[in-house]
């Protein structure tokens, strides 16, 4: 099954008894009964390292393992290290801002999530700017996980809103058909 871009962007969710991981463009497959974050992949990570402008890009790609691995004392630190060495950079400090709101999301500290989500997702992306949808989708998982439905249904219409290409669309109108 191949899925360009997006092709490990996965988003389990599970409302009531059902569950998915939700493949944008390929339809849900049965998965595990959790809800969790939208993922970048191994491409979109490539893609993101290929640019020139970024300083010490060994440092962000470690900050990103570190998440992987679930070393989140680590990757918040390597993060923010990241911000310092590129303070011209926007789309490497909203990349780090957002994954430093995804290792709080895995504390369980969701306050901190949603605040750096949010200050990611006002931030210039450049040529990723797709990456605000999933941001936007992380932060409305969050809600949700802070029961904040409404605050969850607002942002997910959002995304379906104003997602032109398409790839987070399907998952932000799988979410919603899960609620109702």
């Amino acid at each position: 099954m191949q899925v360009p871009f997006i092709k490990k962007l996965i988003l389990a969710a599970a409302f009531g008894a059902g569950s998915f991981l939700i493949f944008p463009g390929d339809g849900p497959v049965r998965a595990q009964a959790h809800i969790a974050l939208v993922e970048e992949d191994q491409e979109f990570w490539e893609n993101f390292l290929g640019q020139k402008e970024i300083h010490n890009r060994n440092m962000l790609y470690a900050s990103y393992m570190a998440y992987r691995e679930r070393l989140t004392d680590l990757s918040i630190e390597s993060f923010q290290e990241c911000i310092k060495r590129n303070e011209t950079n926007s789309p490497v400090k909203a990349l780090s801002i957002y994954y430093i709101g995804k290792n709080y999301y895995l504390l369980g500290r969701y306050v901190e999530a949603i605040r750096y989500f949010s200050e990611a997702s006002g931030m210039e992306l450049g040529r990723f700017s797709h990456l605000s949808h999933a941001i936007m989708l992380n932060m409305a998982i969050t809600h949700l996980k802070m029961n904040n439905v409404e605050q969850f249904r607002r942002i997910v219409q959002s995304v379906i809103n104003s997602d032109e290409e398409g790839k987070y669309k399907v998952v932000g109108q799988a979410l919603l058909n899960q609620m109702k």
